[in-house]
């Protein structure tokens, strides 16, 4: 037997198949905890191999992948911090074409390569940009990336969750306007 070593009677049309003398031996279970909320779970042996972070159930993997989204890739919230034409002309780009959602995801569309790489090289230049097509065939450049901190900075400048039916301009000083209007229109 393969689970406790002892040798058993197998009928002759079964000697391939059957490889433990009971179903005790064959259910040789594990304790895991989860990923999610810790709780003690018994699972088969064999799922270690299938999936490496066992959860209790789907809203607790859930809830356990968008916590871990952050840290994933440098964000540099120093450009943040103070109002430079750069932070105007970046804002400008998420107002008109960025896109913020309720669960940390902040992301920007353009048909526009150029304005897409710097969205990327001005708050986290190690983020990948992805390239898709539209139902016409025309290449769009897509920058993502899930952070709480970043979608709360964006909030604070203006750029919230489905702005397109409440969008509203941030207060900029008079000498980071130039660069808001340049990436607004």
């Amino acid at each position: 037997c393969r689970g406790c070593g002892r040798l058993f009677y197998v009928r002759p049309s079964r000697v391939g198949l059957r490889r433990n003398c009971s179903t005790k031996c064959h259910d040789t279970r594990i304790a895991v905890r989860c990923c999610g909320c810790g709780t003690r779970l018994l699972r088969p042996r064999w799922h270690r191999r299938m999936s490496p972070k066992p959860f209790c159930n789907t809203a607790c993997c859930e809830r356990w992948r968008v916590n871990h989204r952050e840290g994933r890739y440098l964000i540099r919230f120093d450009r943040l911090r103070r109002w430079t034409d750069r932070l105007a002309y970046f804002v400008g780009l998420m107002i008109t074409d960025g896109n913020v959602g309720d669960t940390g995801a902040v992301s920007f569309v353009s048909l526009d390569k150029c304005s897409t790489r710097f969205v990327r090289s001005f708050v986290a230049p190690s983020t990948p940009i992805r390239v898709e097509r539209t139902l016409a065939g025309r290449a769009v450049y897509r920058w993502s990336v899930w952070s709480r901190r970043l979608l709360n900075e964006m909030i604070r400048f203006g750029v919230v969750p489905r702005k397109s039916l409440r969008a509203r301009l941030p207060s900029v000083p008079r000498r980071a306007l130039p660069g808001l209007l340049r990436g607004v229109l």
